[in-house]
């Protein structure tokens, strides 16, 4: 319950905050960095559990990687909309609005997240006996009692922390471009205010379809080509981290060249959909029992980019030229990179000692 509270109080906060600030460009650039990070984090780690009680059974855990990936590309799908929604209501509406509506889509997900989800199928409302049935038998003799958090050996363990690093550089970029890509298109491109809502939307469109491919090729590398799962989180890490890089840098060298920048940018985003068949997933390698803490952990750290990231990157670009700004693409990518270095030099597939105490059929 503490999650779902945590996610309600979030959406009552951007009702909220319009009150409080100056202009849309203070709300969705400098609270979107430290305010968005937050609203993110609460219902992201209530899904990892049950990624966890689904992934680690033998039956299901061929299709982990597209399982997860489905409800985490949402996000994406969710930017996609809200980015040119938010422009088209400051143009036609005001600004306040863009806060009003969205605060109201979540207390809406909000009631649907309470009366549909359940711990177990036992309690779930509305499942047929017959399904309630075939899971709890499939599932026969493979669950286990949770017992307690080896938290010594968890943070002593370098797999989590690469993914900790992983985590934070890739978030670095992420929440940089979130929050400052529309300043990017108004100040360099000079796109206006409906423009910028619809291509900022861009680079995310392309992030969500690849997070569909890379998810459904994650899986069929292991399955049909016997990859080892190692091998497969830290080849889709690489390309997700080391490619967006490269092609940030790029955008920061090719002027004003409105047609290409974005692009790049688009290219840039993109690749970063790799992830979330790489490091993203990680979690449920190592430790799936503990996913949602470990998840927990590593987003407590990811979540600081959104808070100095943007603030850095603004602290970069007073005059916005493009020299400054190739200035926040070079850190950026220099990050990302070496976030894609660690992950891919101590990060593990395999379930961890400390964790197989209540670990069952997982596979490596």
């Amino acid at each position: 319950m503490g999650c779902r509270n945590s996610r309600m109080d979030s959406w009552f906060f951007f009702l909220w905050l319009h009150h409080h600030t100056d202009s849309w460009r203070i709300c969705c650039q400098q609270s979107g960095g430290k305010t968005a990070a937050r609203i993110w984090d609460p219902w992201h780690c209530c899904l990892h559990p049950v990624y966890a009680h689904c992934c680690r059974y033998r039956s299901w855990s061929s299709h982990c990687t597209q399982s997860t990936g489905r409800t985490r590309r949402g996000a994406q799908l969710g930017t996609v909309i809200s980015l040119p929604l938010s422009g088209i209501i400051c143009v036609y509406m005001d600004w306040t609005y863009v806060f009003y509506f969205f605060g109201i889509v979540g207390i809406i997900w909000f009631v649907l997240w309470i009366w549909l989800v359940s711990n177990t199928p036992e309690t779930h409302k509305t499942v047929s006996h017959q399904e309630k049935e075939y899971i709890l038998s499939s599932l026969k003799n493979q669950l286990s009692s949770q017992k307690s958090v080896p938290w010594t050996p968890m943070l002593k363990s370098l797999p989590l922390w690469a993914i900790v690093v992983a985590h934070f550089s890739y978030n670095w970029t992420f929440y940089t471009l979130l929050t400052l890509l529309p300043t990017y298109m108004k100040e360099i491109l000079r796109f206006n205010v409906q423009e910028n809502g619809i291509l900022s939307a861009v680079p995310y469109f392309g992030c969500w379809l690849c997070m569909i491919m890379s998810g459904q090729a994650a899986d069929h590398l292991r399955a049909k080509w016997n990859f080892s799962t190692v091998c497969v989180r830290k080849l889709f890490s690489l390309i997700g981290m080391i490619g967006p890089a490269v092609f940030l840098v790029a955008a920061g060298f090719i002027g004003c060249d409105y047609s290409l920048a974005v692009a790049f940018l688009t290219i840039s985003t993109t690749l970063g959909g790799f992830c979330s068949s790489g490091f993203s997933i990680n979690h449920l390698d190592i430790a799936p029992s503990y996913a949602g803490i470990l998840l927990g952990i590593t987003n407590t750290f990811a979540t600081i980019p959104g808070m100095i990231g943007p603030v850095i990157a603004k602290s970069l670009t007073p005059e916005n030229t493009i020299r400054e700004w190739q200035t926040v693409f070079w850190i950026a990518a220099a990050i990302n990179v070496f976030g894609a270095i660690f992950f891919t030099l101590f990060g593990k597939g395999e379930v961890q000692n400390w964790a197989l105490d209540d670990h069952h059929g997982h596979r490596n």
